[in-house]
Parts: C-alpha cells; sequence; structure tokens
C-alpha cells in the first residue's frame, strides 16, 4: 500500500510539474502576442515600371559595348517613344506577386492590393496578371484569397495568372479564377483534393492513467481530436465533412473552367504544367518572364507591391528577445518531460 501511494504521488508531481511548464509558456506566449499586436506595421506601396528598368539596364550594357554617340541617339528615340505613348494613353498592365504558405498569409496584402487595383486601374483596357506560387493549405484562407481575385473578374478585369513553380490543392483553387492560366513546363499543378492529419493520444493518456473530459453540445460539435477517443462514427463524419469541401472546390473549378473533366483532375493528383495543358487545367506554357515582355510589346507595365515594413529599433530588439524566450521554454519543457516521462 505504501509503495502504492508512493507511486501516485511521484506521478502527481509529474503531472504538476508539466502543467505549471504549460501555464508558463501560455503565460509567455500570450505577453508576447499582446505585445506583438501593439506594434502595427506600417504598409509601403511600391509601383515600378518594368518596362522603364528593362530599359535601363539595356543602356547600362549599351554604355559598355558601343559608341557614346550610339547610346546617346538611343536616350533621344527611346524620350521621343515615351512621348507619343504618353500622348496616346496606352493600355496598362498590372503585375502583382503572390507567395503562399499553409495559411495563405499574404491574403492581407492581397486584398488591398486589389482594392487599390479597382478604384485606379480601367476595366475596359487594362489586364491584371498575378504571379501565382501556392503549395494550397488551409480551406477557409486560400478560398478568401480565391475570392479576392473573384473580385477582379466581377468587375470586368481580364485577369491572368502566371505559375512558375507551383499551384496545388488552395493555390490552384486561387489560380482558376483566371480568364487565362500560364504555366512553365515544370511547374507543378493540380492536387485538387482535401487532407486532414490528426495525431490522437488517447491511448498514451490511458497508458498515464490520464482522464480526458470533452463536453460539447451538438452531437457532431467534435469529431476526430487529439484527446478524445476516435470511434468509427467519429471517423466517417470527418470523412463526410472533407467530401463536402472538396465537392464546393470541384464546383469552385466547375465555374470558372467548365471544360475540365472533374473525373480526371479531382482525384488529388498533380502534374506538370504541360500534363496540366493537356487536361485544360491551364491554357498555355510559358514563363511569367516570357509572357510579361510580350505584354510589353502592346502595353505599359506595373509591377504593384504592397510591403509591410520590417520593425526596428527597440521594437525589433524586444521581438528578437521574445522569441528567444519562447525558445528557451520549450528546449526546458522538452527535457522536462523526456526526465520525467
Amino acid at each position: 500500500m505504501t509503495e502504492f501511494l508512493f507511486e501516485v504521488s511521484i506521478f502527481a508531481s509529474k503531472v504538476f510539474i508539466c502543467i505549471t511548464l504549460i501555464g508558463i509558456l501560455i503565460m509567455i506566449l500570450g505577453s508576447a502576442l499582446s505585445e506583438h499586436k501593439k506594434w502595427k506595421k506600417k504598409k509601403k506601396l511600391e509601383v515600378e515600371d518594368i518596362g522603364d528598368k528593362l530599359e535601363s539596364y539595356r543602356l547600362t550594357i549599351q554604355s559598355c559595348t558601343h559608341s557614346e554617340k550610339t547610346v546617346k541617339k538611343q536616350i533621344k528615340n527611346i524620350k521621343k517613344e515615351k512621348k507619343k505613348e504618353d500622348n496616346a494613353e496606352k493600355p496598362r498592365a498590372y503585375v502583382l506577386n503572390f507567395e503562399g504558405d499553409v495559411e495563405a498569409s499574404q491574403v492581407h496584402l492581397l486584398r488591398e492590393e486589389i482594392s487599390i487595383l479597382l478604384k485606379t486601374a480601367d476595366p475596359k483596357k487594362d489586364e491584371i496578371i498575378v504571379k501565382l506560387n501556392n503549395r494550397g493549405g488551409l480551406v477557409p484562407n486560400h478560398g478568401l484569397g480565391a475570392s479576392q481575385l473573384a473580385r477582379l473578374r466581377d468587375k470586368g478585369f481580364y485577369l491572368t495568372v502566371c505559375v512558375d513553380e507551383v499551384a496545388g490543392s488552395g493555390g490552384y483553387l486561387m489560380a482558376c479564377v483566371a480568364n487565362k492560366i500560364l504555366a512553365a513546363p515544370f511547374a507543378v499543378i493540380g492536387s485538387i483534393g482535401v487532407l486532414a492529419q490528426i495525431p490522437n493520444f488517447y491511448k498514451l493518456l490511458q497508458k498515464q492513467n490520464v482522464d480526458y473530459e470533452e463536453h460539447y453540445a451538438g452531437e457532431h460539435k467534435r469529431t476526430v481530436t487529439l484527446f478524445g477517443k476516435v470511434t468509427e462514427e467519429k471517423r466517417q463524419k470527418l470523412r463526410e465533412q472533407l467530401e463536402e469541401i472538396h465537392t464546393h472546390f470541384k464546383d469552385y473549378i466547375l465555374k470558372y473552367r467548365p471544360k475540365v473533366q472533374l473525373s480526371k483532375i479531382a482525384t488529388g493528383e498533380h502534374w506538370l504544367g504541360t500534363k496540366a495543358k493537356e487536361l485544360d487545367l491551364v491554357d498555355d506554357i510559358i514563363t511569367s518572364d516570357d509572357y510579361i515582355l510580350s505584354v510589353l510589346d502592346k502595353k505599359a507595365v506595373y509591377e504593384v507591391s504592397l510591403k509591410e515594413e520590417q520593425l526596428k529599433g527597440l521594437q525589433r530588439l524586444l521581438s528578437k528577445k521574445i522569441e528567444h524566450i519562447l525558445t528557451s521554454s520549450l528546449f526546458i519543457f522538452k527535457k522536462w518531460f523526456k526526465k520525467y516521462f
């Protein structure tokens, strides 16, 4: 009996230590997040004339390879052409860049960039080009990204999406909104499916004699969770939810690309650009660089980007300190966990 009580007290001590460390981590994290929210990052709009940039590079090379007289003549001709273009009000193309991650964290900037263009550009003659690199991730986040691009279509803009590397899953959900999708030959396209991966610690908790209680109202408020017992009914409900999302995904693609055969493309597979063209997932095989060069012959092309300024001075120092505290705390917690469990 004494031995049993001793083991119980040891286990209770372990649980107390873990709960204490977790509480400390939550307090540190909460403090860090509250401080971070106070540091509102300023946004800066940058607009670059791509035609002027390339012309500047060309003249720089010619200044080294041609005579001074030839370069001056070139500059004079450029000024004349520029004056003619200004008078003729040449149509424009605006280039946006979207680098995706699991949370589609750049969407908050994309939505503002699109709002700026809706107030600035002319849907009757201007084109919007989006250079998209996105492997997909969380459904609501990428769905919002697709909805932002749909705003351009709804207002009558001609939207071109260029994929040089990857447009998979939620990335393709965004790309399919375009009037025209262009892909590099070895770009990865597709992955039209839905995935849920959830580790479950129920058996581990049982082994350690730890009870986990889950209280909720609504039969399907929780299905498969981290700590609850996984039943076949809960598994089936999760699969139904994934199938429902997949159905919406397919319907959304069919809305903008009615020629695709869903039975062939909605299998979760991905393809290289050339095969994706055969499956009508993309419209042409070309890199974004070559496409923009071809547009420059007919339109003035501007790259538009809204950027958040980096933290400076004391803010950056505090940010590093908080990161160091969190990293150290997590390391200590892992050591304690391994030692006592």
